[in-house]
């Protein structure tokens, strides 16, 4: 039942038709764990709202609000978190703020109306998939679009970012290329998060975070 309805939403974001029905049509999918057939079996996943390390974040609005978008639904499973069902713009935040000198890198999936993003210092990099630009936004919202010369030779699969914090910088690595620099400020968001894009069906693998920040050293996080 649950592969019928992932379908049929699946097909609606392909025609570029997002309506309130296909959102609460969705929600139907959740009410059995969502597995990936090649890796996953009953035992190993466990569906619910995020709660100990991680914690799920909406950014609701009078639209969402007034036609009765549901909440974000994560799947957690060993070294994966999936959004499962979108609210909007979604993240899943990591329990502990960060601050010092560190490091982040994960898998994020990528195109296909299943991209994700790593969120850190409050700011989040895409790379579009013409691969000649990226995105950069916050919380809330894109804010700029930039050029990438030379663009991204083809990709397939996953994306691998690494985010470098050094001082006052933020370095955001693509597949060991480096993209984008943001200047921190003293009161800069010091929490790290998942990102899903509006309509997206995405998630991200094998999150890690080593360094010395004033948490802890040399962490090994992963979603479980």
């Amino acid at each position: 039942m649950q592969i019928g309805f992932n379908s049929i939403a699946r097909r609606q974001r392909v025609n570029n038709i997002w309506t309130i029905w296909d959102q609460q049509f969705k929600t139907l999918s959740t009410g059995s764990p969502h597995l990936d057939p090649a890796t996953a079996t009953s035992a190993s996943v466990r569906q619910y709202r995020p709660s100990g390390q991680w914690a799920s974040v909406n950014v609701p609005n009078a639209e969402t609000r007034g036609n009765g978008i549901p909440l974000s639904q994560w799947t957690l499973s060993r070294g994966r978190a999936a959004n499962t069902l979108s609210h909007g713009n979604d993240h899943l935040y990591f329990y502990a703020p960060l601050r010092g000198d560190f490091e982040v890198e994960c898998d994020c999936e990528a195109f296909g109306w299943r991209d994700s993003q790593l969120l850190v210092g409050g700011t989040w990099v895409n790379l579009r998939h013409t691969l000649d630009a990226y995105d950069v936004g916050s919380l809330h919202a894109r804010y700029r679009r930039l050029p990438l010369t030379p663009k991204m030779t083809k990709l397939r699969g996953d994306l691998h970012y690494r985010a470098v914090v050094r001082g006052d910088v933020t370095t955001t690595f693509i597949n060991g290329r480096a993209i984008h620099e943001q200047q921190l400020l003293p009161d800069s968001d010091p929490w790290v998060a998942l990102r899903n894009d509006y309509k997206n069906e995405g998630g991200t693998r094998n999150l890690r975070v080593t360094g010395n920040s004033d948490r802890s050293a040399d962490d090994d996080v992963r979603p479980a």
